[in-house]
C-alpha cells in the first residue's frame, strides 16, 4: 500500500513539471504572437504549430520504443509545442484566420462550426481508438503493454 502511494506521488509530481514545461513560455508568447500574425499572416503559425506537434509525438515514440530512457525525457517532447506557443496560440490563429476569411453574417456560423467539430472530434476520438485497438489487436495480434 506504501509503494503504491509513493507512485501515485510521482506521477503527480511529474504531471505537475509537464504542465509547467508546456505552459510557462506560451504565457510569454501568447502576448506577442497575436500581434505578430497581424503583422505576418496566420499560416505560418500554422504550420510552425503543427510541425511542433509532429515533433512532440517523435519525442514520445521514441521514449516508448526506449523503455529503459527516464522518464524526464518525456518532458523534452512539450518543449517544440511550448515554442510554438502552445494550443491557445493555435487556437488564436483559427478563430483570427476564420475572421479573416469569413464576411461578417456567416462568422457566427463558421465559429459554431468549427467549435462543434472540435467538440465531436475530441468526445468521440478515445472511445473510437479504443474501438479500433481492440479490433486490430484481435485481428493482428497487437498487444497493449
Amino acid at each position: 500500500m506504501r509503494s503504491l502511494i509513493f507512485f501515485l506521488f510521482q506521477v503527480a509530481q511529474f504531471g505537475v513539471y509537464k504542465t509547467l514545461v508546456a505552459n510557462v513560455l506560451p504565457i510569454f508568447f501568447s502576448f506577442y504572437l497575436g500581434a505578430w500574425c497581424d503583422l505576418f499572416g496566420r499560416k505560418l503559425l500554422f504550420k510552425v504549430y503543427l510541425t511542433s506537434r509532429i515533433l512532440e509525438q517523435l519525442v514520445v515514440v521514441g521514449c516508448a520504443y526506449f523503455l529503459t530512457s527516464p522518464k524526464e525525457y518525456l518532458l523534452f517532447a512539450n518543449l517544440p509545442t511550448a515554442f510554438a506557443g502552445g494550443f491557445g496560440v493555435y487556437i488564436m490563429a483559427v478563430t483570427a484566420f476564420l475572421a479573416d476569411i469569413s464576411p461578417p453574417d456567416t462568422l457566427a456560423f463558421r465559429l459554431g462550426m468549427n467549435h462543434l467539430a472540435s467538440s465531436v472530434g475530441r468526445t468521440s476520438a478515445p472511445p473510437l481508438g479504443a474501438y479500433i485497438f481492440t479490433t486490430l489487436s484481435k485481428s493482428h495480434g497487437l498487444k497493449s503493454m
